[in-house]
């Protein structure tokens, strides 16, 4: 404890040996320091708790604000990672149905050209066809000419026999006539020399 002058008692007291009484004025004047280094004591305590309080505060914040951030960045990488999944499955999707609209016009340009060559066949056949029935048409035509042909030639061949028949039969009728107008004249030229020779004798 000091006194107004800045000395302890205990000095006072034992460097003086005997302690005079201290004033009334000089006991409340410590009453007051007393009490202000306590204020003060206080104060600085309460600016410390309050100083520890906002470092708490400020340290508390600091926290709260990170795990926002660190909460915000998850979500933010969540969000990221789902819109890539949905743009991955988008791209797998579009990636499958073009695939599928490509099976799709490979089935269908494969059909169009197995239709073609179907037709195409078909058409073959028709004109395989077509000339087996021309060539058939003119065969049939080429044998009915050629049994015309021969109809026309038989019927020259009968004639042609028919009118060497004829022919010959005149030829012999002929021949027959020629011997029979033979014989008679003979016959007369014998009958004459008999009457010539009867009128001789």
């Amino acid at each position: 404890m000091f006194n107004g002058f800045g000395l302890s008692r205990r000095r006072m007291s034992s460097g003086m040996g005997i302690v005079p009484p201290i004033p009334p004025t000089a006991v409340a004047a410590v009453a007051i320091l007393d009490k202000a280094e306590a204020v003060r004591i206080s104060a600085e305590a309460e600016v410390t708790r309050v100083a520890m309080e906002a470092e708490v505060a400020r340290v508390t914040a600091e926290a709260e604000v990170a795990r926002v951030a660190e909460v915000a960045r998850v979500a933010a990488e969540a969000e990221v990672a789902r819109v890539a999944a949905e743009a991955e499955a988008a791209r797998v999707a579009v990636e499958a149905e073009v695939a599928r609209v490509a099976a799709e016009l490979e089935v269908a340009r494969v059909a169009a050209e197995l239709e073609v060559a179907r037709v195409a066949a078909e058409l073959e056949v028709a004109r395989v066809a077509a000339e087996a029935a021309e060539a058939e048409v003119t065969r049939v035509a080429v044998e009915a000419e050629a049994v015309r042909v021969a109809a026309e030639a038989e019927v020259a061949r009968v004639a042609v026999e028919a009118e060497a028949v004829r022919v010959a039969a005149e030829a012999e009728a002929t021949s027959i006539a020629v011997e029979s107008e033979v014989s008679a004249t003979e016959d007369v030229s014998t009958i004459d020399d008999k009457d010539v020779n009867a009128e001789w004798n």
